[in-house]
């Protein structure tokens, strides 16, 4: 078997509130175990709480 080996940068990705706040994942927080799963987050600047469907903030990658 042959592989491709292709140079990436990681990113850390945050969602934003419509603010322009980032939002962050309460510590200590539940899980709710819908399908899919949402996880409780906070805008760190108005403190606006809302339900995402993924984690923010995010570790991704791009292509360098």
């Amino acid at each position: 078997m042959k592989y491709e080996e292709i140079p990436v940068n990681q990113v850390l990705r945050y969602a934003l509130c419509d603010c322009g706040g980032r939002l962050i994942q309460e510590e200590g927080s539940v899980v709710f175990l819908s399908c899919p799963p949402q996880y409780p987050h906070i805008c760190s600047v108005c403190g606006h709480k809302q339900t995402l469907r993924g984690i923010s903030p995010e570790l991704s990658y791009k292509e360098a």
